[in-house]
């Protein structure tokens, strides 16, 4: 799939792809942006495979990228038959998990960002699933691009105790 939009074109990351998409990750990490992984990207790419994945290119130069992988909901059975996943309901079988986008500085605001998403949106439709993101809940300029994406916060919050 290729979407283009003057000059940039998105497609599907490929491995010749994975240093600048690394590159990326650690310059987003070095400004101090909000990370949901602990791990680099070269290590959630080994560990996870992911298969919903696609880079922003401007005149051959990738300047941008969205990772994430469309699995199959785990449904557990209970007494009332209800979901304990930490999910909220959905009649969808697949779920594609957008886990990390990132986008040069110096390319923000060019509409990048959302030619990305739209295109993992557009994997996601293919295969029938819904789409979802993990957010920090202070992560305010991540939460407004999803919102302008047409995402809607979920109802559930997780509770953890250590």
């Amino acid at each position: 799939m290729i979407q283009q939009k003057g000059e940039i074109q998105i497609r599907k990351v490929v491995e010749t792809d994975l240093k600048i998409v690394m590159e990326i990750e650690q310059l987003l990490r070095d400004d101090g942006r909000k990370q949901i992984w602990s791990f680099s990207f070269e290590s959630y790419w080994e560990i996870f495979n992911p298969n919903a994945s696609f880079v922003a290119e401007l005149d051959g130069e990738v300047v941008g990228f969205v990772a994430g992988k469309i699995v199959k909901r785990e449904r557990r059975n209970s007494i009332f038959g209800r979901l304990h996943t930490g999910e909220p309901f959905s009649l969808h079988d697949w779920v594609g998990w957008v886990d990390m986008i990132g986008i040069l500085p110096k390319h923000y605001h060019q509409g990048i960002g959302k030619m990305l998403m739209e295109a993992f949106y557009q994997e996601c439709k293919r295969h029938n699933a819904v789409m979802r993101s993990v957010v920090y809940d202070n992560d305010e300029r991540f939460k407004s691009f999803l919102t302008s994406m047409g995402f809607k916060e979920s109802n559930v919050v997780i509770y953890e105790r250590s």
